[in-house]
């Protein structure tokens, strides 16, 4: 009889052992795969605290997340035993109540009655009904390359409350909580640095769909790897058209750039170059290909960065034409006033001055300043490039115009200054004045002029 009780007592034993292998398994074996979503997370801890509960015969689990910018831990979701206005409640100073001190000195604890321990906060224990509990501190681990622990942080605390049938949670349930909220906590800190990485990608990548310049990433295997909206328009790709992992040389469509990027997968060194695309408007581009690298230099892919500069090369091909516009229209009344002097000169030296009569004189003198003014006219252009190119307006004084004495007095200034040509002058009578800026018509009729001298015979 007395063998029967002891092969009994040794089986229970052996039973209990069994029991508590097969429950430190269950708690080891709750992370699955990777979490790559927000409910993927969520699926995954909810499956967590259902176990925690299960294993640990407990009514009620719940995790907390410490928030550095309150100072408070938060409950989480997804919990067990408690709704959604527990959770919305259920929130401590990471320096009050038990939750605080596990999470503060980084230690578990056992609360056998809730309602008489003094560590408990007693609005909480009301508000979640808790006889019960054991709590432990969510820790996460840094390891190096050989796996060895670098550092530990505390994230949060994990709580299991009401030990079902009246028991009281033991340090067996302790020990298994314990496990369940290391794997919790690293399942936490995985997904949160792995969901921050995603969300940094999304970022990025809508930062470069938005970009006005096209955006071409090549790998090391020459295939792409991202094209954004602006590229898609320069090389006509289609919105639709799927283009990630297809050879570039069949996405860049243009072999100018194709060189580029081969040169740079080639000799690892960063490239520009300014290129005409025919595709299917001329446009000009500033091309620039630079290598990719890891943290351990190795190169991972090239970028491509299309510029369209055609605007800027127009405006400074309208620069470049208004400035020998300029010079030719300096050069106009520097050269008449010029002559008009030097002939003014030869007068008073050939001693009697007599060459010229006093009308003639006269009209010389008005020849001159009229040319000074028109000078002046000129310089007050200038200016008003500058006011144009800063928002401003410019002044334009409007007034009643003789149109004929305008043409007059320009083709007078040639016919002294261009002895060479003819010049006729024919108005028809029935011409009347306009409102107009007079200097400006007298700049027309000085171009038009001009052109016709510079290109006759």
């Amino acid at each position: 009889m007395a063998r029967l009780k002891a092969e009994r007592a040794e089986m229970e034993a052996r039973i209990r052992e069994l029991e508590r292998k097969l429950r430190e398994a269950s708690a080891r074996e709750e992370v699955g795969e990777p979490i790559a979503s927000d409910v993927q997370l969520e699926q995954t801890l909810r499956r967590l605290m259902h176990s925690t509960a299960m294993i640990l015969q407990a009514e009620k689990s719940v995790f907390m997340l410490y928030d550095p910018e309150s100072g408070e831990l938060v409950a989480q979701k997804p919990a067990v035993g408690l709704d959604d206005e527990q959770l919305r409640h259920f929130r401590v100073r990471a320096t009050h109540g038990v939750s605080g001190e596990a999470f503060r000195e980084n230690k578990p604890i056992i609360v056998d009655d809730a309602i008489n321990d003094p560590r408990t906060i007693q609005e909480m224990v009301a508000l979640l009904n808790v006889r019960n509990a054991v709590t432990v501190p969510l820790t996460v681990e840094e390891k190096d390359e050989e796996q060895r622990v670098v550092n530990r942080r505390t994230i949060g605390v994990l709580h299991v409350c009401n030990k079902r049938r009246g028991q009281r949670f033991t340090d067996e349930d302790v020990r298994l909580l314990v496990i369940m909220a290391k794997q919790a906590a690293a399942v936490i800190r995985n997904a949160t640095v792995y969901l921050q990485l995603l969300g940094e990608r999304d970022q990025l990548a809508a930062t470069l769909q938005s970009l006005m310049a096209g955006v071409v990433v090549v790998d090391t295997h020459k295939k792409v790897l991202l094209l954004n909206a602006a590229a898609r328009r320069i090389f006509a790709i289609p919105e639709r058209e799927e283009v990630v992992g297809h050879p570039y040389s069949e996405v860049v469509r243009e072999e100018k750039v194709q060189n580029l990027i081969e040169r740079v997968l080639e000799h690892h060194r960063e490239v520009a170059e300014e290129i005409t695309l025919y595709l299917p408007e001329e446009r000009v581009y500033q091309v620039q290909v630079a290598p990719i690298y890891t943290e351990q230099k190795e190169l991972t892919g090239v970028v491509t960065a299309l510029n369209d500069i055609t605007e800027i090369r127009n405006v400074e091909r309208m620069k470049s034409a208004f400035i020998s516009r300029l010079s030719h229209e300096l050069t106009t009344p520097l050269t008449a006033i010029k002559g008009f002097v030097s002939t003014l000169l030869e007068d008073e030296e050939s001693g009697n001055g007599e060459l010229y009569d006093r009308a003639t004189r006269l009209e010389f003198y008005r020849i001159i300043g009229s040319e000074c003014n028109r000078l002046e006219r000129l310089i007050n252009d200038l200016l008003n490039v500058s006011r144009i190119e800063h928002g401003m307006e410019i002044e334009l004084d409007f007034r009643s115009v003789d149109v004929p004495e305008v043409l007059r007095r320009v083709v007078q200034v040639y016919e002294a200054t261009s002895p060479r040509h003819r010049f006729k002058v024919t108005v028809e009578p029935q011409i009347s004045p306009i409102m107009a800026d007079a200097p400006s018509v007298e700049v027309i009729f000085n171009n038009l002029i001009s052109n016709a001298v510079q290109y006759s015979p």
